[in-house]
């Protein structure tokens, strides 16, 4: 008969992993008569064991002791039906061992199942994040060579294109200025050619790569010849210490003016330029002042990539850029800058 009971419960752990509670339930109503019919050990409660197992594998810690009493319940209650005291003791002990073994194996390999699966999903965002935190550097990386090359070889390319004109202008009747465009021309060519190449050596992972070209006076005058040689007149403010700079704040100032004075160029018709810097203990002030055609000069390339670049550079760093019309006329680009420790 126990045989018959044994294999009933069996047949119910079919449904254990779908629904194991109702597993549960039925083979511990098969082990009860299974148990009251079989001395010393009835085999009906092996059935038993395995659904208080997979109960046990997802139930949280105030479920399992609930199920524990209720097994325990029938498991005791028969223990005392023994006809001895000696068999009333081995009844006991050998209920509650089934019951809480069974239900206490499955609580700890459920535990580890969850601490496992836990691991494997720290991994996975891990690697997630990591993949993430590539592409953000990958990005920065590719608008700052954007950046690099808007700003270095549109100056230079403006300066050739406006050189070119000048030069052609005036070949027949004053040779001379003519031979000084072309000139110019060559010089901006090369810096547009150094630019190319510094460029070209990031894109090749180049250890030796282009270091930041910083700030000075030689810097301020190359950057500000081509809009002499137009007949614009550039007035450079501020004391002579404050425009030599290096590091990213150094780059940075070179950069926003040469963009700065690219669109003043290109964009504004103006014919004077305020180019002042202000360095105090915790920043550095760039303004670029033109008396042009202010709104015009937030038209056309520089909405979509100058003075959008220029924020981007200046944010970099944690500063910022401001640019507007003036109120009085002209055009005005204010660059706020961190100042490093050395600088």
């Amino acid at each position: 008969m126990g045989l018959v009971f044994l294999v009933t419960a069996a047949l119910a752990l079919a449904v254990r992993r779908k629904n194991p509670y109702l597993c549960l339930v039925a083979t511990l109503a098969l082990a009860i008569p299974g148990y009251a019919l079989s001395d010393p050990f009835p085999p009906a409660i092996l059935p038993a064991a395995v659904a208080l197992y997979s109960v046990g594998t997802f139930a949280s810690g105030r479920s399992a002791v609930i199920v524990a009493c209720g097994a325990l319940a029938p498991a005791i209650g028969f223990g005392f039906m023994s006809s001895d005291q000696m068999g009333i003791a081995r009844s006991l002990v050998f209920g509650v061992a089934w019951v809480v073994g069974s239900l206490a194996l499955g609580f700890a390999i459920g535990n580890r199942r969850a601490y496992v699966e836990q691991m494997r999903q720290r991994a996975i965002q891990a690697e997630r994040m990591k993949e993430e935190e590539a592409q953000h550097r990958v990005d920065e990386e590719r608008m700052r060579i954007a950046r690099d090359v808007h700003d270095g070889v549109a100056h230079a390319l403006a300066s050739i294109s406006i050189q070119a004109s000048a030069g052609s202008a005036v070949l027949d009747r004053d040779p001379e200025g003519a031979r000084q465009a072309f000139s110019a021309i060559r010089a901006a060519s090369g810096s547009a050619l150094s630019e190319l190449r510094s460029t070209l050596g990031l894109l090749r992972h180049d250890d030796d790569g282009p270091a930041a070209e910083g700030m000075d006076r030689e810097q301020l005058q190359r950057l500000t010849a081509v809009l002499r040689a137009e007949g614009i007149r550039v007035r450079a403010l501020g004391e002579e210490s404050a425009w030599t700079l290096k590091g990213e704040a150094g780059d940075a100032v070179h950069r926003i003016l040469q963009e700065s004075l690219t669109n003043v160029l290109r964009h504004s018709g103006a014919t004077e330029v305020d180019v002042a810097i202000d360095r105090g203990k915790e920043r550095i002030i760039l303004t670029v002042t033109d008396n042009g055609r202010g709104m015009a000069a937030e038209s056309g390339e520089t909405r979509g990539y100058g003075l959008v670049g220029m924020r981007e550079r200046a944010s970099v760093i944690g500063g910022s850029v401001e640019s507007g019309p003036r109120r009085e006329g002209g055009f005005r680009v204010r660059a706020m800058l961190p100042l490093q420790d050395g600088l």
